[in-house]
């Protein structure tokens, strides 16, 4: 587990630079992810099929079925991912847009929901696959280096009625078998804090 904070100035010079590109915060942090990720991805080849790298991100789902946090408890998660080429060069302003394109089109069409009727017809499928089958089930996609989730505890801090500015607030979550590294990133009073917990496997 790794702990990185940005300050108010720091993160009002990141918010800055998402509103100047024309991206979310969100964008720019997958995009930073997929920078910081590519000296571990090695050598890809654009002639290769499968040479882009890919990272998640992970969001709330609870507008969308309508859970009133008052009232129900727990957590409703989705995700899906990007995945970007990072041809020799390209800026990170670039692949923030491009980033953007993509993340934008997913949300326009809620094409987030996908990701859990995959989820649970792998699991119906799993019992019945053999392990050289389980060992090439994932092989037709961009492994996911690493994945964020962002969330911005200020409204929610204010609706549930406490006083502002809300307390020091970080997060960590667990990795799973499909990410090795996971960035929690949670904004509160106008700090960042990113706790981060990776695999040793995949990480040093």
């Amino acid at each position: 587990f790794a702990y990185r904070r940005l300050d108010p100035p720091e993160f009002a010079a990141l918010g800055r630079a998402a509103q100047t590109w024309g991206v979310t915060v969100n964008d720019v942090l997958l995009a930073i992810l997929l920078r910081t990720l590519e000296p571990f991805a090695g050598v890809r080849l654009p002639q290769n099929p499968r040479h882009e790298l890919a990272v998640a991100s992970i969001i709330s789902l609870r507008r969308d079925v309508g859970a009133d946090p008052a009232t129900t408890f727990g957590q409703f998660l989705s995700s899906f991912r990007i995945s970007h080429a990072l041809p020799p060069g390209i800026s990170l302003e670039q692949i923030a847009r491009d980033v953007h394109a993509e993340t934008a089109r997913i949300k326009d069409r809620k094409l987030y929901l996908q990701s859990l009727l995959g989820v649970a017809m792998s699991g119906a499928l799993w019992r019945f696959l053999s392990p050289e089958q389980r060992a090439g089930f994932y092989l037709k996609h961009y492994p996911t280096w690493g994945a964020i989730t962002l969330v911005n505890i200020d409204p929610l801090w204010e609706n549930a009625g406490g006083h502002m500015p809300p307390p020091v607030y970080m997060r960590a979550v667990s990795t799973g078998p499909l990410a090795p590294m996971v960035v929690v990133v949670t904004v509160g009073a106008g700090t960042l804090h990113a706790g981060i917990s990776y695999r040793r496997v995949a990480f040093d």
